[in-house]
């Protein structure tokens, strides 16, 4: 069974974060916002919670860059 509710405070924290990762612009802030947004998505999946999934529903207009950093681009050779 999984929770349907975040943990208090992530939504915003998850807002926070968004706003300083540029993945076109390298620095280390944006490093320490990519490192600690994977610990919440981590944090949150080991409680049987989908941090993406949670996000889209609270929050739609931040799913998309949220998908976008969390969700691998699948590649393909040749």
């Amino acid at each position: 069974m999984t929770s349907s509710e975040l943990r208090p405070g992530v939504l915003e924290e998850v807002r926070e974060l968004l706003a300083v990762i540029d993945p076109s612009t390298p620095s280390d802030a944006v490093r320490v916002a990519a490192v600690r947004l994977a610990a919440l998505v981590r944090r949150e999946a080991l409680d049987n919670r989908n941090l993406v999934a949670l996000v889209a529903d609270e929050e739609p207009e931040l799913a998309p860059a949220l998908r976008h950093l969390c969700l691998r681009e699948q590649t393909r050779d040749g």
